[in-house]
């Protein structure tokens, strides 16, 4: 057969990388600057000193300081190559217990009572406080709903009040079984928001792409997040609602879904997960939906009732400070501590993460998300036929072999990326993708399908009707796993910011999309990861010492 060869564009990136981080790091400036700029007046009723911030400017210094330094610089120079070669369990442990150290540090910036076992999670806002005054479980989950509405004697505290009874419930179950205190529930918020670590890679790696996976955990491990993942029980409903989205669990789903009402909006990236999946994701969506309808049918036979709370916070929050904040601020100012947490280099990856969801929409191959491609063999051009086939073996990404082939890539068990790095969701056909993310199967003009080239993209050559199931399977097939889940955590992000209903404190409400935003980090070049990683540390590094924040 006639080849020919095809030489591979370098459309690199990295200015458009330099400006997407550009515009998100002027959106910061100009968040933290406007309340300087209108004056005390005007500011007051953000009711958050450092806005976008939910805290006080504060500079200092801890006993975690050098720890979280230390960690950082171990991190940015090793954590990549590490990533990249360890065997894929012991890298999974590897970035837990490193994301655990990172964030343990920079709680320990501001002190063990401060910054962990006290102040933050055993305050009177808080779940603990609470926890420890509930003798009847339920009792406490049948009257539960009626005492929501704050300016009651008996109201709850104001965390408690604006959560289902699930978030409460939780520290109860600790106390009750002896983990109770500041100490037992922060390391219970640490240790399950860090596995989110663990959960996205194993997510990506089931979609298929374990390239993907290896790259983003160095970022999951020096996410900013990270100052608020060690002081928030959001980081828990993190956990709980990434493993749901990586594991397809209805139960987990279920569960996270009486940890906080915004949860809901977890659909989107599950969603996602299952429109990649097409016909095999049915038996695995309805399975998710019996688990997820056991949780309600407990919840509400044991007294409470999902709709009767939603509708009670809804009142109960404008009773409070958000009826004073101006959403004229907070709809944009939402999106800059959003940055704080997620970092530049989740920004600087944006285009990427657009090209990498809509290039397949539009019929062409998976677009060059990142430019280190074949990194390893400079100059080198693919080697394709003329029909739009690419010659080298299906194992071949980026100049590296990975064995595997059609049976890796459809194995239908979801846990199965826990032991095996090369299973998948088995959504797509078995096909060659290089490491930055282009399609190898065809000539990037979508022309060809998988039945001898016959039918173009879309088109029906015999009757020139559009054929979207063919459309559908094709995007499937093209489109990038870390572009697709970052893109439905960015999704769920703006959504919950035009409801109006997370006014401020977005920083950690919003924990559990931005551990997917950051699974976009993995679209940047290899040959910058080091440096976009330094950036993640220094961000996080500065919050922490400037920053006293509130949680």
């Amino acid at each position: 057969m006639q080849q020919t060869l095809v030489p591979t564009r370098r459309a690199d990136g990295v200015r458009a990388d330099l400006m997407c981080a550009a515009g998100a790091a002027v959106l910061v400036a100009a968040a933290f600057s406007v309340p300087f700029i209108m004056g005390r007046a005007w500011s007051e009723h953000l009711i958050a000193a450092a806005a976008p911030i939910f805290g006080i400017w504060e500079p200092h210094i801890g006993w975690g300081t050098g720890p979280a330094i230390v960690i950082a610089v171990l991190v940015v120079l090793t954590g990549p190559e590490l990533a990249r070669r360890l065997p894929w369990r012991p890298m999974l442990l590897s970035a837990w217990a490193a994301s655990v150290a990172w964030t343990f540090s920079l709680a320990m910036i501001d002190g063990w009572q401060e910054g962990f076992a006290g102040r933050r999670l055993a305050r009177h806002e808080e779940y603990l406080w609470e926890a420890g005054r509930v003798t009847d479980i339920g009792g406490m989950l049948h009257g539960f709903s009626g005492r929501i509405l704050d300016f009651q004697p008996d109201s709850w505290a104001t965390h408690v009040s604006g959560h289902p009874a699930g978030a409460l419930l939780t520290f109860v179950a600790l106390d009750r079984i002896g983990l109770g205190g500041g100490a037992w529930a922060a390391w219970v918020v640490v240790l399950a928001g860090c596995s989110s670590a663990v959960a996205v890679p194993i997510a990506l790696n089931a979609l298929g792409s374990p390239e993907r996976a290896r790259k983003a955990v160095p970022f999951l491990i020096l996410a900013p997040a990270a100052v608020w993942i060690g002081v928030s029980a959001d980081a828990l409903f993190a956990g709980v609602t990434v493993w749901a989205v990586a594991l397809a669990s209805g139960l987990l789903f279920g569960y996270g879904l009486y940890l906080n009402y915004g949860l809901t909006l977890m659909v989107i990236p599950a969603g996602a997960v299952l429109l990649v999946r097409g016909l095999r994701g049915v038996v695995p969506a309805v399975a998710a939906l019996i688990g997820v309808a056991l949780v309600v049918a407990a919840f509400t036979a044991s007294g409470f009732w999902w709709l009767d709370g939603y509708h009670l916070v809804v009142q109960r929050y404008y009773q409070g400070i958000a009826s004073e904040r101006p959403y004229s601020y907070w709809v944009w100012g939402n999106l800059a501590a959003t940055v704080c947490a997620v970092g530049l280099a989740c920004a600087a990856a944006l285009h990427r993460v657009v090209r990498g969801v809509v290039a397949p929409v539009l019929g062409a191959s998976n677009p060059r998300c990142s430019d280190d491609s074949d990194s390893r063999h400079p100059g080198r051009a693919d080697l394709r036929r003329s029909d739009g086939a690419d010659t080298r073996q299906v194992g071949e990404v980026g100049g590296s072999r990975h064995s595997g082939g059609a049976g890796s890539r459809n194995s239908g068990m979801l846990l199965a990326g826990i032991y095996n790095e090369r299973a998948g969701f088995g959504g797509s056909r078995p096909h060659a993708r290089r490491d930055d993310g282009v399609d190898t199967r065809d000539d990037g003009m979508g022309a060809r399908d998988d039945v001898g080239g016959s039918r173009e993209f879309g088109i029906d050559a015999r009757g020139g009707a559009v054929s979207w199931s063919l459309w559908l399977d094709r995007w499937r097939s093209g489109v990038d796993p870390a572009a697709l889940l970052a893109a439905a955590g960015l999704i769920a992000i703006l959504a919950a910011d035009l409801s109006g209903l997370s006014k401020a404190e977005t920083e950690r409400i919003w924990l559990p999309f931005d551990m997917w935003l950051l699974a976009g980090a993995a679209l940047l070049p290899t040959r910058n990861v080091r440096v976009w990683l330094a950036v993640q540390a220094l961000a996080a590094l500065s919050i922490n010492h400037l920053l006293k924040t509130n949680w």
